[in-house]
């Protein structure tokens, strides 16, 4: 019937979907690790430069 192969393709969708979702948190979380080390590289690098060469 028509209306089971519209859901079967809707249900395909919403795996698609929430697998998408799932890579995109995974891609987001990434970037935050990715900007953290940056922030802290920065800052090893800020203190480096402050430091009184002795």
């Amino acid at each position: 019937m028509k209306a089971g192969r519209e859901v079967r393709k809707l249900k395909a969708k919403v795996v698609l979907a929430g697998a998408y979702a799932a890579m995109t948190i995974e891609c987001a979380r990434d970037a935050i690790d990715e900007a953290d080390e940056a922030i802290l590289e920065a800052s090893r690098a800020r203190m480096d430069a402050d430091a009184p060469l002795v």
